[in-house]
């Protein structure tokens, strides 16, 4: 009976260790993306505390650094009631963003990182307005962080 007990503990502490290391190498490895707090054309946009009041007058980056196989999906709706209020930016300086065109209906744009490294573009905002901000990252379904913006 000794005998059994023992082998039947040994069999046990074996299933269980091997599970264990199982599920530390089947663990997802976290791709990381930064948001500095200033890019090419000024404060990141991307970093800006949430609920903040930013001037419309000044340029801002839209930037992010991302891994390699990191994927960075942001969501920006217009909540501004006054009719031209809205961000804009100079495609010229787009550096590794793609970018739908402005749903007027949805009142969204949509940017999807294009590359790994430094992603960047000139924004300015033209008011009064408001927006929201939701990052997804990584391909998740849920939003990993929302900024809501004022300008004046």
């Amino acid at each position: 009976m000794k005998k059994f007990i023992l082998l039947f503990g040994t069999i046990v502490i074996i299933v269980i260790t091997t599970q264990c290391n199982k599920s530390d190498s089947n663990q997802v490895k976290q791709l990381s993306i930064n948001y500095p707090s200033v890019g090419r054309w000024g404060d990141n946009v991307l970093c800006i505390k949430d609920s903040s009041m930013i001037d419309p007058f000044k340029d801002f980056s839209f930037t992010a650094n991302l891994q390699a196989d990191a994927q960075l999906k942001i969501i920006m709706t217009n909540l501004s009631i006054a009719e031209k209020a809205g961000w804009f930016f100079d495609i010229n300086s787009n550096d590794g963003w793609n970018i739908t065109v402005y749903d007027n209906g949805s009142h969204q744009q949509i940017f999807t990182s294009r590359k790994a490294g430094v992603l960047d573009l000139d924004m300015t905002f033209l008011g009064p307005g408001k927006c929201n901000i939701d990052i997804y990252e990584n391909n998740s379904i849920t939003i990993t962080k929302s900024i809501f913006l004022r300008w004046n």
